[in-house]
């Protein structure tokens, strides 16, 4: 806790000799030639730009043709992955239905019991004669 009131403190005594420097700074006059060089500084304007300002140029008749005839080749390529993409969507669904009949079938199949060797008791029972 002591240690607490001792940070608090030295910030506190911090912020108000940072406020004195700051209005220490404040009261000094500007410097005359400073601000006669910010006034006459044009850089940044359209006079003095800091950039080169690129103005496009109109495209060629044969340049629009292109660029539409792209636009609809692009157009025409988008609606066929479209329909070729729900096709393999809907064949995804047929096989999950399939999925779920083919569980259900073998699900629902009887059990058989087989005897050692392998073969069903049915068979068993037949094969073997009591001599």
């Amino acid at each position: 806790m002591r240690g607490l009131a001792v940070i608090l403190a030295a910030l506190c005594a911090l912020n108000s000799a940072h406020a004195e420097i700051k209005s220490k700074s404040d009261r000094q006059p500007p410097n005359a030639q400073s601000a006669q060089s910010c006034a006459a500084d044009k850089r940044g304007t359209d006079e003095m730009p800091l950039s080169v300002k690129v103005i496009p140029r109109e495209p060629s008749k044969e340049e629009a043709a292109k660029e539409e005839a792209e636009r609809t080749e692009m157009t025409a390529i988008d609606k066929k992955t479209a329909l070729e993409t729900q096709r393999v969507a809907d064949h995804t669904w047929y096989l999950a239905a399939f999925t779920v009949v083919l569980a259900c079938v073998a699900i629902g199949q009887p059990p058989t019991l087989s005897d050692s060797r392998g073969r069903s008791n049915s068979n068993a029972a037949t094969s073997t004669k009591p001599k």
